[in-house]
């Protein structure tokens, strides 16, 4: 298809011009200063102590659950799987706590954050996403406050209480960005699909050049500009992925493991509610039948990703195809080395779940052995997920020799590309699109699988502007 040059180009007196993502683009390959002010620098200080703080008291009173495995294993190990359960679950919950932190209050550049950060919502809509988290958080904690209760000799309300509202934030503020996420996603494919598409294109392509242009960071820093820059990420672009199926066979593994999951909690939850709480049926049922539905998106989630993970890494290397990560590169033997260690520690933090369900499950051979398995391997792979990431983060970020260098800047800048484009409004999007040239253009439409013609459609209408004259 021979295609001509826009005759209109668009300019800043354009009716609309948005140059948010451009300016990004430009910050990121710039290498502009990040901005990090005394105010957040004091704020991410004051959420990691409370995070620490809340991260610890989650699972403190579960100790002296760990320490009825010596009976079954000696004194010695079960002090061990103590410790191992209460660092264990202090690494996932910091981890996470770290993660939603850096995002909020974390430093960078100037245009970075006015895309990431100051997204424009009303306080009605924020109020009500917190809310709805905050409510389903809640729900949600009761399983993990119920043992703490159940296992508790004295001040049983204290300590369920304390479990349940120090595990509160991180689930509330997942829910709370899922939702946002969610309407965000919503709103933009009843206004324009096809810019959507435009936009879940590019940022498959950033996924997609993070492998294909491992050492390619000096030259995408070379760009003289925004658009020259996606352009050249776009000539080294394959074809665009095929959209997974909905259920594939990993994703049917996590599913079942849920619903096994969601199942105990359920039969756990209506039992212990009606010991501590009320010995009411109905109380029982409603309360379990809160959990259940609160439940079933957060730990689904979880392990559903978390399934995937592990049996796509156990598949890649049983096929001796597995890529190895940057932090394993740059550190090989501390990488591996600090991983043997996360294993063995998060098997040993499983202790509890032997006690928690093995007393609980108790009506048949089968139940006795087979629920405790289930949700030992859950939880066991629940953690060695956020465990596995932290050690990569950590040797990633220390000194490394110069291939490796290359290769993990090349990658972080491409993850800014990333999240500032998937996070950027459909005019930024739209403005970025306008200003690329024909070939890239026509480039994005074959990857998001629309015609080249509708997309120019889409811009013209998000920018309020004339549609430019173009032949086939």
């Amino acid at each position: 298809m021979a295609l001509l040059e826009l005759t209109v180009p668009l300019s800043p007196k354009s009716p609309i011009y948005d140059p948010a993502l451009i300016d990004a683009i430009d910050a990121i390959r710039q290498d502009a200063p990040l901005v990090d002010t005394r105010c957040n620098k004091a704020a991410r200080g004051v959420l990691l102590t409370i995070s620490a703080a809340f991260s610890a008291a989650a699972k403190i009173f579960y100790i002296p659950i760990a320490l009825k495995l010596k009976s079954k294993v000696g004194k010695p190990l079960a002090i061990v799987s103590a410790t191992c359960n209460v660092k264990a679950w202090f690494v996932l919950e910091m981890w996470a706590a770290q993660g939603v932190i850096n995002d909020l209050l974390g430093p960078t550049t100037e245009k970075e954050a006015l895309i990431l950060r100051h997204r424009s919502r009303k306080f009605t809509a924020v109020a009500a996403t917190t809310l709805t988290g905050l409510i389903v958080a809640i729900l949600g904690q009761i399983p993990s406050a119920l043992p703490a209760a159940d296992f508790a000799k004295k001040a049983k309300l204290i300590k369920g209480l304390t479990t349940l509202i120090s595990g509160l934030f991180l689930p509330t503020r997942s829910i709370q960005l899922s939702m946002d996420a969610f309407m965000a996603q919503r709103r933009r494919m009843r206004k324009n699909p096809t810019l959507l598409q435009a936009q879940q294109a590019l940022v498959a392509i950033c996924n997609q050049a993070i492998c294909t242009m491992p050492t390619a960071h000096q030259s995408l820093k070379a760009s003289p500009t925004a658009p020259a820059l996606l352009s050249q990420i776009l000539a080294n672009a394959k074809e665009a992925p095929k959209p997974p199926p909905l259920i594939t066979a990993k994703k049917a593994v996590g599913l079942i493991l849920t619903a096994l999951f969601e199942y105990a909690l359920a039969r756990y939850t209506y039992r212990k509610t009606v010991e501590l709480i009320d010995d009411s049926p109905a109380t029982g049922f409603t309360f379990a039948a809160a959990v259940t539905a609160s439940t079933f998106y957060l730990f689904g989630k979880s392990i559903i990703g978390t399934t995937s993970r592990v049996l796509t890494s156990v598949k890649q290397l049983f096929c001796c195809r597995r890529k190895r990560s940057l932090g394993e590169r740059a550190h090989p033997i501390t990488n591996i080395a600090l991983k043997v260690e996360e294993v063995v520690s998060n098997v040993f933090a499983t202790g509890t779940v032997w006690i928690i369900w093995g007393e609980f499950f108790k009506s048949n051979l089968v139940e006795d052995y087979f629920f405790p398995i289930v949700i030992a391997t859950t939880i066991f792979s629940l953690l060695m997920t956020s465990s596995q990431d932290l050690v990569n983060l950590v040797t990633e970020r220390a000194p490394a020799g110069t291939p490796e260098r290359a290769e993990i800047d090349t990658t972080r800048l491409l993850q800014r590309l990333k999240a500032v484009t998937q996070s950027a409004p459909e005019t930024a999007v739209a403005t970025l699109l306008d200003e690329l040239p024909p070939e890239a253009l026509a480039k994005i439409s074959t990857l998001a699988n629309v015609e080249e013609m509708q997309l120019r459609l889409a811009i013209s209408k998000t920018l309020e502007k004339p549609l430019a004259p173009f032949s086939p």
